[in-house]
């Protein structure tokens, strides 16, 4: 089994994420994230991930959470059904501090919301 993340594993474009939002079957919020969810064509999970500049300020910390979750996603994308997720980082992160944005809270976080999502 490889754990590799190719483009078809992506959501990348805006009719894509618009997709999510109408057809939302499932809504999460798990700390700073807000998890959408609605089932897709595709033989495969899928992953979107939104980070406006107005919750998180600074480019490196929204680039790092986008790994965070990418990578998360890459490891466990064969537990999931087909599915499309997009993960929204709410306001919270505002109020949050830097060590929040570290690994660990966030594996936890998503580990527990992503478990849902696979029954």
């Amino acid at each position: 089994m490889k754990h590799t993340f190719p483009r078809e594993l992506r959501l990348v474009s805006e009719p894509q994420f618009k997709h999510v939002f109408k057809n939302t079957q499932q809504k999460i919020t798990a700390g700073i994230f807000n998890i959408y969810s609605c089932c897709n064509g595709c033989a495969y999970p899928r992953v979107g991930i939104i980070v406006p500049k107005r919750n998180v300020g600074k480019a490196t910390a929204r680039n790092h959470l986008k790994r965070l979750v990418r990578e998360y996603f890459r490891l466990k994308q064969w537990g999931l059904k087909k599915i499309d997720l997009v993960f929204f980082v709410n306001k919270k992160m505002q109020v949050a501090k830097k060590k929040d944005i570290k690994g660990e809270e966030i594996r936890l976080c998503l580990e527990a919301q992503m478990g849902k999502l696979a029954l």
